[in-house]
């Protein structure tokens, strides 16, 4: 069992974002804000997860490891306030139908959160899981894993 399988987390997330996407798209701004409102809490409830599990025993070796947490954290907060901003937006919208130059600027407004994410998601990938799985015991790992939730659908 190895870290690296939390990485489905984010292809779940990707998934759900890209539903979001396309409801807006389709110009269905209920439907987009609802699944952008469960979007949120499940990547909420994931950076929560590696917060609290993950990132204290990734910064308890390591001096640089420390500061390579707390940028972890620091991409947390950032990912969550582009999020709010885009909730934000699409409430101000109201119930009326979108424009297609409002679905435009809704669509870029979240492709910086895209790549912040995408971004997010190497860091984890080539730094973060690797070196948790040298660092926690094979035993202790499946009872780290057995704790974090893995599904968003």
């Amino acid at each position: 069992m190895s870290f690296a399988e939390i990485l489905g987390i984010h292809r779940e997330l990707d998934e759900l974002f890209l539903c979001h996407q396309e409801a807006l798209i389709e110009g269905d701004l209920s439907r987009a804000l609802e699944l952008l409102r469960r979007y949120r809490v499940a990547a909420v409830r994931h950076a929560q997860d590696e917060e609290r599990e993950l990132l204290p025993l990734y910064a308890s070796v390591h001096r640089e490891r420390r500061h390579a947490a707390e940028v972890f954290v620091l991409e947390h907060e950032r990912l969550h306030e582009l999020l709010a901003r885009i909730e934000d937006l699409l409430i101000s919208c109201g119930e009326r139908p979108l424009t297609t130059r409002q679905r435009i600027h809704l669509i870029e407004r979240e492709a910086s959160y895209k790549h912040l994410f995408e971004h997010h998601d190497e860091r984890e990938r080539l730094h973060l899981f690797p070196a948790l799985d040298q660092l926690v015991p094979t035993e202790q790992r499946a009872e780290l894993l057995a704790r974090l939730q893995f599904r968003v659908l």
